[in-house]
């Protein structure tokens, strides 16, 4: 799979329908994000591209997983019914990329009333975030084809370049950066919650190798939210990927992902995982 940063494509199922009062308020939080990161946008968005150019797609985790045969489980998602709760543009921008993750996952599993669900939450936030792109033509070929799992998974590529243009804008670099570090989070946290106790598993062997090459990912997007120290909340986001960070270092290499590791890990990005949505 090429595209890089799927979670951003799910901006697609989400931009149609917008109405104006909707648009004025995602007006009103981009905004904000717009003068929370006028200071340093030259270096953030370097870091922020560099960062992209360089992250194993967190949906080459969620596509693995189902090739492990791992049961379905929509207990570890986060509920759907937790976007009303999400009152400031950090937070709907952490959870956007993190429901777009879950989106994914859903969709590999073919589970057609709870990808329903997720795309109404997703569509939600991203009217939200003020996303009013147009994309109506995938939301229809979202629906159209949301019981052929290989349809969509194609769909969701096809849409990568569309949606990337969206978000290629320094005025939206601290929401963007927000919807990368969810999905990152998410991504991982699935995959360690699912086969955490799997270490005799042949096929797992292929995601613990993607959560190991994770490391890079997360060394750059700390080295990206150092230049959002100055926003409270994006500021905790990184003292918890920072103590992420220094206990995935202790990790040399990908034979040392057994049951322990995992079950370690899995705890930790449980932790970053639960202040994100809650």
């Amino acid at each position: 799979m090429k595209s890089k940063i799927i979670f951003i494509t799910l901006l697609l199922f989400a931009a149609s329908c917008g109405n104006n009062q909707s648009e004025k308020n995602g007006n009103i939080i981009e905004n904000k994000a717009k003068k929370d990161t006028a200071s340093y946008n030259k270096v953030a968005d370097y870091k922020f591209f560099y960062a992209l150019a360089n992250l194993p797609s967190p949906l080459q985790i969620i596509n693995t997983l189902y090739g492990t045969s791992v049961a379905y489980n929509k207990a570890l998602l986060n509920p759907d019914a937790n976007a009303e709760k999400y009152m400031t543009s950090y937070k709907k921008s952490i959870n956007y990329g993190i429901y777009g993750m879950d989106l994914a996952y859903i969709a590999n599993y073919g589970k057609n009333q709870d990808l329903l669900d997720y795309y109404l939450t997703t569509k939600k936030l991203a009217v939200e975030l003020g996303v009013q792109e147009s994309f109506e033509q995938f939301s229809k070929r979202f629906n159209e084809n949301q019981t052929n799992r290989d349809s969509l998974i194609r769909l969701i590529d096809m849409a990568y370049s569309e949606t990337d243009k969206v978000m290629k804008s320094n005025e939206r670099l601290q929401s963007s950066s927000q919807v990368l570090a969810g999905a990152f989070v998410e991504s991982i946290y699935l995959a360690l919650m699912l086969l955490k106790d799997s270490e005799g598993c042949d096929p797992c062997k292929q995601v613990f190798n993607s959560i190991y090459e994770q490391k890079g990912t997360l060394q750059n997007l700390v080295s990206l939210f150092r230049e959002f120290h100055k926003d409270k909340e994006s500021s905790q986001l990184l003292s918890d990927l920072e103590t992420v960070k220094t206990m995935f270092e202790t990790i040399n290499d990908p034979s040392q992902m057994n049951k322990q590791t995992l079950n370690w890990l899995a705890t930790e990005f449980a932790k970053v995982r639960s202040n994100m949505i809650n």
